[in-house]
């Protein structure tokens, strides 16, 4: 007889900023980012992206600057706008624009900041630099314009900066390091304890619940609230509030009071969040997660993730972030989305070109009474040449893994090794993929995990 461990899994990318910054431009390269515009309005001059002389903003490096001086006193006019791509406000009712910049003040010219919410169709002047001049290229201007009132809620913003000399002589203006972001903003993003068990390892009377707290906004916060909810084996609410302070960016550790009865059998559903003042974007907020008592050994085992991780772990070479990229577990958005299928488990990047491997790895099977086990779940994926997945399994307890399955095969993987290269032809419905786990047959301690290298971020 077969007996089945059957999952639903998802494996696509895809891009999403999981931090409240909505846009964070320190122009990288001297190549235009992607999404902006660079546009010569009068004359036939635009922005330019250098690092050299030195500007002393944070970021360092590359800067962006229209040098009127450079062009000369004969070359008039000039007027040029440098546009950022379309962001996302919504869900958000406080929105605020900075940057670091070095304005030299002349009479004639002027530097406007503009903002659209129409993508881009009409714009807005949110600041007018003129004769002032701001800043210096050693200490450049750090500057905070709260745009709520035009960019709060609203799905198409874009920013604009635009240099006009007025038909005179002109100077420069010097960018850099400009952000979009929404604040205060925090979230519940780990659950750090209890850990997940190993072979032999049992979960106690009195485990102690531990969280990672995250500041996704620019400024520091302090007493934070926290809450966990805890289902399934036992029943619980754990409060607490975390300190602080906690620095733009950074993380907190923070451990409830209140201990955990995970002595009984079964799944343990922890679904945590904060409850900040004020904060301007709730959807980052919680966490679930979950963790499982013993090992799983009845069969056939099913799981579709629907409202729980049943005790899988996403997880990677360099946690909690690994680079950018990660697995998460909720409601599909991509790919045709769930289709009825609930919950499950798909990647997401939020930078690209980095070889990060990350993984959602199982809890302990015993298969000490089974003599023919096999494996199905159900995939989606859309991956470019250098992103590649495959099922790897270990016998103990994680410490080291074994590639499942090689060669091509129509119910594997897509190339020999792995799934890939999918990207001009995206598997887009839930499709059943299959393999024998004869090889495991009277082991009482394996775990599988899907593993993979998502090197681009959005497909």
């Amino acid at each position: 007889m077969k007996y089945l461990v059957s999952i639903v899994l998802l494996i696509t990318l895809s891009f999403n900023l999981k931090a409240d910054i909505l846009l964070n431009e320190t122009f990288p390269s001297s190549s235009l980012p992607a999404g902006w515009t660079n546009t010569a309005l009068q004359g036939s001059d635009i922005w330019l992206i250098r690092n050299a002389p030195l500007f002393g903003s944070s970021s360092g490096g590359n800067y962006a600057v229209f040098d009127d001086q450079l062009l000369g006193a004969a070359v008039i006019p000039n007027e040029a706008a440098l546009a950022s791509p379309v962001i996302d406000c919504s869900n958000r009712t406080a929105i605020f624009l900075s940057y670091s910049h070095h304005w030299f003040g002349v009479e004639f010219t002027h530097g406007y900041v503009e903002v659209s919410n129409n993508g881009g169709g009409t714009w807005t002047i949110v600041k007018d630099y003129h004769k002032l001049t701001r800043g210096s290229l050693a200490t450049p201007q750090d500057t905070v314009l709260d745009i709520s009132a035009l960019a709060a809620n609203q799905p198409s913003v874009k920013i604009r900066f635009r240099y006009t000399d007025g038909s005179q002589a002109g100077k420069f203006w010097y960018l850099d390091d400009i952000k979009v972001y929404a604040d205060p903003d925090a979230g519940v993003s780990n659950l750090i304890a209890p850990s997940y068990l190993g072979c032999g390892q049992t979960y106690t009377a009195t485990e102690t619940v531990t969280i990672e707290v995250t500041n996704y906004g620019v400024n520091p916060i302090s007493n934070i609230p926290v809450t966990c909810d805890v289902t399934g084996a036992t029943t619980a609410t754990l409060t607490g509030t975390v300190p602080g302070p906690i620095a733009a960016g950074a993380t907190a550790t923070y451990t409830f009071p209140s201990t955990l009865n995970m002595s009984a059998n079964g799944i343990y559903n922890f679904y945590c969040y904060t409850t900040l003042v004020n904060d301007e974007y709730i959807f980052n907020d919680t966490l679930y997660d979950s963790r499982q008592q013993l090992v799983v050994s009845t069969y056939p085992y099913t799981q579709d993730f629907n409202g729980t991780t049943a005790g899988w772990q996403a997880t990677g070479q360099a946690p909690p972030l690994n680079n950018g990229r990660n697995f998460y577990h909720g409601s599909l958005p991509y790919l045709n989305g769930a289709q009825g299928m609930g919950d499950s488990w798909y990647v997401e990047t939020t930078s690209s070109n980095n070889g990060t491997f990350i993984w959602v790895e199982s809890p302990v099977f015993d298969f000490s009474s089974l003599s023919n086990p096999q494996l199905t779940f159900d995939i989606k994926h859309s991956l470019h040449s250098s992103d590649y997945f495959h099922v790897e399994y270990s016998l103990n307890g994680g410490t080291t893994w074994t590639q499942l399955g090689s060669g091509t095969d129509p119910y594997w993987y897509n190339n020999a090794s792995w799934w890939q290269n999918s990207y001009a032809a995206p598997v887009d419905q839930w499709t059943q993929v299959q393999h024998n786990l004869c090889a495991l047959a009277g082991q009482s301690c394996v775990k599988l995990r899907i593993y993979g290298r998502p090197y681009y971020s959005a497909p």
